[in-house]
């Protein structure tokens, strides 16, 4: 049986493990980023826009995306703001991260949010995030 508590306590206890592959993926969805970028290998086809009319909670990523490399923050966010933040928010973590092992390299890199309280509202805010970005998405899709 899924127990709630241990699941949301374990999703905010991340260890240096789970934050390494939280980062390696991110840098490796940049790289098919970048491998796909003027390539016809994947097509843009977002079977959730095409059934519902609305855009989904991703649309406008990979443009934002785009537009954050070229140096467009403004276009970025405009685009998808969670996309845009999400991504500044693990390169700083992910440069943070490097240069803090490179100075102290025996330091174990963890992130725990040990209260309930905390982690809740935390829950919380992600949540509300999530879903200001999707009414954002819907009221300002092109």
């Amino acid at each position: 049986m899924l127990n709630f508590k241990n699941t949301i306590k374990n999703f905010f206890d991340l260890s240096s493990n789970d934050l390494r592959n939280i980062i390696l993926l991110f840098w490796f969805s940049l790289l098919i980023y970048f491998l796909t970028l003027h390539s016809n290998l994947l097509p843009s086809i977002c079977l959730f826009h095409k059934i519902f009319k609305i855009p989904c909670l991703t649309c406008g990523g990979t443009s934002a995306l785009y537009s954050l490399i070229n140096g467009n923050i403004i276009d970025s966010i405009r685009t998808n703001p969670l996309v845009s933040i999400s991504i500044i928010i693990l390169t700083l973590i992910t440069i943070t991260s490097f240069i803090d092992k490179l100075i102290n390299p025996k330091r174990i890199i963890s992130i725990r949010i040990k209260s309930k309280r905390n982690r809740l509202i935390l829950a919380n805010v992600l949540l509300i995030s999530i879903i200001a970005n999707w009414i954002y998405l819907i009221f300002n899709h092109k």
